[in-house]
C-alpha cells in the first residue's frame, strides 16, 4: 500500500511538472515593435541672404540723387501752380528732350511762352512773335528757364538743410519715387523724383504753412533714345525741335 501510494504521489508530480513545461512552451513572449526608421530628412537649403536694399535717408539722398540716371528722350507734362496771397495761376508746361534737345511750352489763362535749347544756346518767344536767341548762362537749365523746379538744387543744397529723405511707393500710381525735404530760405521744399525715369514726379513749396508753388507730373511718354549725331530719331519728336519758320536753329550740331 505504501509503494502504491507513493507511486501515485510521483504519477501525481510528473503531470504537474509536464504541464508545467507545455505551458511555458507554448507561452508566446510579447513582442516590442520598434518604430520604422525614419530616412534622414534632407538638409535644408540654407536660407538665401536677402538682396541688400538702400535705405534712403537724409543723410544719403542727396547721393542717391546724383547718382540717378534720366531719360534721354521723353515727352513730359506738368500742372504748375503758383499761390500768391488770394491769387492763383495754373499753367500746363509741356517738355520734349532727345539727343541733348529740350524744347518748353507753358501755357496759362494769359500767354504761351516756348523755349528750345540745346544746352548752349536758347530760343526764347512768345505766341506770334519772332524767338530771340542767347547764351545760356553757366549753370542755367532749361527748368529755370521754364518756370519748374529741378532736383539738382537740392544736389548742391548743403547737408544740414535737409531734414529728411526716403523711399515711398504710390499705390495709386504705382510709381516708386526717392522723397527728400529740405528747408531752405524760410521755405519748405519737397521733391519726389520716379526711380524709374530719374525725373521729378512733384514738387511742392511751403511758406508760413502755405503751398506757394506746385508742380506735379500728369504725363510722361518715352521715345527711343536718339543718336549721338541725329537729333529727333523717333518719329513723335521730328517737328519738335523747330522754330515757327520751320528751321531747326542747331542743325549745324546734328
Amino acid at each position: 500500500m505504501l509503494a502504491a501510494a507513493c507511486a501515485a504521489a510521483l504519477l501525481v508530480v510528473a503531470v504537474l511538472v509536464l504541464l508545467f513545461l507545455s505551458g511555458r512552451s507554448g507561452r508566446k513572449h510579447d513582442e516590442i515593435v520598434l518604430p520604422e526608421s525614419r530616412p534622414a530628412q534632407e538638409q535644408e537649403d540654407p536660407p538665401r541672404e536677402e538682396e541688400s536694399v538702400l535705405t534712403v535717408t537724409a543723410d544719403n539722398v542727396q547721393t542717391v540723387l546724383q547718382s540717378m540716371t534720366r531719360l534721354s528722350a521723353f515727352h513730359q507734362t506738368f500742372t504748375v501752380t503758383r499761390r500768391s496771397g488770394t491769387h492763383t495761376r495754373t499753367a500746363v508746361v509741356d517738355v520734349w528732350a532727345s539727343g541733348g534737345r529740350v524744347r518748353a511750352e507753358s501755357t496759362d489763362s494769359f500767354e504761351t511762352r516756348y523755349l528750345l535749347t540745346d544746352g548752349e544756346t536758347v530760343c526764347i518767344w512768345y505766341e506770334g512773335e519772332t524767338p530771340t536767341a542767347f547764351s545760356m548762362q553757366d549753370g542755367a537749365t532749361y527748368e529755370d528757364l521754364a518756370g519748374l523746379p529741378t532736383y539738382e538744387d537740392i544736389i548742391r543744397l548743403p547737408s544740414a538743410a535737409i531734414r529728411e529723405g526716403g523711399f515711398l511707393a504710390d499705390s495709386q500710381t504705382g510709381l516708386d519715387l526717392v522723397y527728400v525735404r529740405a528747408l531752405t530760405d524760410g521755405a519748405e521744399r519737397q521733391y519726389w523724383v520716379s526711380t524709374d525715369s530719374g525725373l521729378l514726379y512733384r514738387q511742392t513749396t511751403t511758406v508760413d504753412g502755405t503751398v506757394v508753388y506746385e508742380a506735379e507730373q500728369t504725363l510722361l511718354e518715352t521715345f527711343q533714345k536718339a543718336c549721338a549725331k541725329r537729333y529727333g530719331e523717333d518719329a513723335a519728336l521730328a517737328d519738335a525741335f523747330r522754330l515757327p519758320d520751320g528751321t531747326d536753329p542747331f542743325t549745324s550740331a546734328s
